[in-house]
């Protein structure tokens, strides 16, 4: 599947405000030119980003995260000015969540500024700013902030970026990249020992772009490998509603056997790259529903021996094993290069090991042995 870099005429509404600060400003407009717009079409629907243009040892380059390419069917690149770039290779950093793409200067639209790495070093509490596509509203927005945290490979600041911000340039008061606004964490749990610090409210990181170890491929591959993971996450995901839907109840739940009975191959395969993981469940859908008579003889006017009953359910539930057993083939047999693919795939793989557990639980095998 190839990147779609389609000409279509993408205006930004620029929703900016000059700041001054103590130690001088960044020029706006100019940052303005540097950015671009990433818009990507996945089984699971849209998604936005943003990227930027960066230069880099006299070579230019569109810098955004991997995760907002991750799983994409196509990807729209537009400049600040509506115009597409023309992209020559793809990389992607061996050790973060980050790729570039080198981009044919001689093309590039002249309106267009690249912005620079920072050549010092950084500290907390260093003014920072953070421009980007927020929310996807296809607006360029400017966040002020601060640097919360240095680490080798990572920032941490308090301007407040959001989805849509993904891929957005960190910048310091001189307007060079000081990191790409990436991810966002947040506690899951109360934690006493956070309490009252700035620890128990989300914290934004941005990774560093200098010093990666960048793995030149072609971008179709890529992107190939990135949609057979979010298959099997989204071949997990079903497996899943399944079976919570049946656990620890005295019968298969109704959101379940909804579920089951209005499982349509056709919708299906829309959610899916590889058609093989719908028909997967298709299947199991289909079977349990020829079978399901035996299990609800009050809906159906039929009657079955309590045996019979076992074994539609451990049929059930040894075929929802097998599914998870495919899945985890299918991670095993994926080659990912690079951290952040690896983790990716370990992510999932965990994802199956939770549901392998929780299936012995589930009215498929649990009622199977009280019959």
């Amino acid at each position: 599947m190839k990147l779609h870099l389609h000409r279509r005429c993408v205006v930004w509404v620029v929703l900016l405000i000059a700041q001054l600060d103590s130690s001088g400003a960044i020029d706006s407009s100019q940052v303005l030119k540097s950015l671009v717009l990433i818009e990507t079409e996945t089984n699971a629907g849209k998604t936005s980003g943003t990227g930027f243009f960066l230069r880099d040892q006299d070579e230019v380059y569109l810098v955004t995260n991997q995760h907002i390419i991750f799983g994409a069917r196509e990807a729209k690149f537009y400049s600040i000015f509506g115009t597409e770039p023309k992209l020559r290779s793809f990389e992607f950093s061996l050790h973060q969540d980050l790729v570039r793409f080198h981009v044919a200067s001689e093309h590039l639209d002249p309106r267009i500024v690249p912005l620079s790495l920072v050549g010092g070093s950084i500290a907390i509490n260093d003014p920072v700013t953070v421009y980007g596509n927020s929310e996807g509203g296809k607006v360029a927005t400017e966040i002020k902030g601060k640097i919360l945290g240095v680490g080798p490979d990572v920032i941490e600041t308090d301007a407040g970026f959001v989805s849509g911000n993904s891929g957005s340039p960190v910048l310091n008061k001189d307007g060079q990249v000081v990191a790409v606004a990436t991810y966002a964490i947040h506690p899951e749990f109360d934690d006493w020992i956070k309490k009252g610090t700035r620890f128990e409210n989300v914290r934004r990181f941005g990774v560093r772009v200098a010093g990666q170890d960048w793995q030149k491929v072609s971008p179709n591959s890529y992107l190939k490998a990135t949609r057979e993971i979010a298959d099997i996450q989204k071949f997990l995901n079903e497996v899943e509603h399944i079976i919570f839907g049946s656990l620890n109840k005295d019968s298969i739940a109704i959101e379940t056997t909804n579920f089951i009975e209005g499982y349509k191959l056709d919708i299906g395969l829309k959610r899916y790259s590889d058609p093989e993981w719908a028909q997967r469940v298709e299947n199991f859908c289909r079977m349990f529903i020829f079978e399901e008579r035996k299990l609800f003889p009050d809906r159906y006017g039929t009657k079955f021996s309590e045996s019979s009953k076992r074994r539609v359910l451990r049929r059930s539930g040894t075929r929802l094993k097998n599914m998870i057993a495919a899945a985890q083939k299918s991670l095993r047999d994926l080659r990912m290069p690079g951290k952040y693919l690896q983790g990716r795939v370990t992510e999932v793989n965990e994802h199956a090991e939770i549901l392998k557990k929780y299936v012995a639980h589930t009215a498929f095998f649990r009622f199977a042995e009280q019959q």
